[in-house]
């Protein structure tokens, strides 16, 4: 029988031992690597990252909604609002609160609208600026009138402006917008008209 030690020391013995070690060897490696698998899973970059709880997956923000005109907001930034009558050749400053007109030379200075004495046609002007064309309900007057004074409406297209609002053109109902002396955001709706005096129903804003 032969021996333990002598057998080891035969050239099958450590070809067999070998083999073993080779086996033991793989086996480890495949362990190891199942386990690094296992720690970092091969998902997509993306998908790892989402469960990781990283927040680098692509999100998409919603736009904020463009929030619509409300009458409270309106009313916060009134600065004047009432009746106003203008008599022929006469004027009023809107930043004073003035509702009746006061005798002065012209639309100049401080006065914000006059009611003009023309040789063909009375007119209504506003001082330093234009008159734009309105329309719709008066609690939403100011968000249009802000697109308004630049000229253009909420499509983008210009708007058409009077630089006076002739008498006989004048009709109950008719809305503008323009800016004051002061350049505060103001509106207008006609109220009444004769060819002596003008009714108009005002409103200006802080801005």
């Amino acid at each position: 029988m032969t021996q333990p030690a002598s057998w080891l020391r035969s050239p099958f013995a450590w070809t067999v031992i070998s083999g073993a070690a080779g086996v033991v060897a793989a086996v480890v490696a495949i362990a190891a690597y199942a386990n690094d698998l296992s720690d970092n899973p091969s998902d997509p970059p993306a998908a790892a990252a989402a469960q990781a709880g990283r927040g680098t997956v692509p999100r998409t923000t919603p736009a904020s909604p463009v929030p619509s005109p409300t009458g409270a907001a309106v009313a916060a930034a009134v600065q004047f609002t009432g009746q106003v009558k203008l008599d022929l050749a006469t004027g009023v400053d809107l930043e004073k609160a003035q509702r009746e007109g006061r005798d002065v030379d012209g639309a100049n200075g401080a006065v914000d609208l006059y009611f003009a004495k023309e040789f063909l046609d009375n007119e209504l002007r506003a001082n330093n600026s234009d008159f734009h064309a309105d329309e719709g309900p008066e609690e939403e007057a100011q968000y249009r009138c802000a697109r308004a004074v630049t000229q253009r409406n909420e499509r983008g297209e210009l708007q058409t402006t009077f630089g006076q609002i002739y008498a006989f053109s004048m009709a109950p109902g008719q809305q503008y917008c323009f800016r004051t002396s002061e350049k505060n955001l103001a509106w207008l709706r006609i109220n009444d008209r004769t060819d002596r005096f003008v009714v108009v129903d005002v409103t200006v804003w802080n801005g």
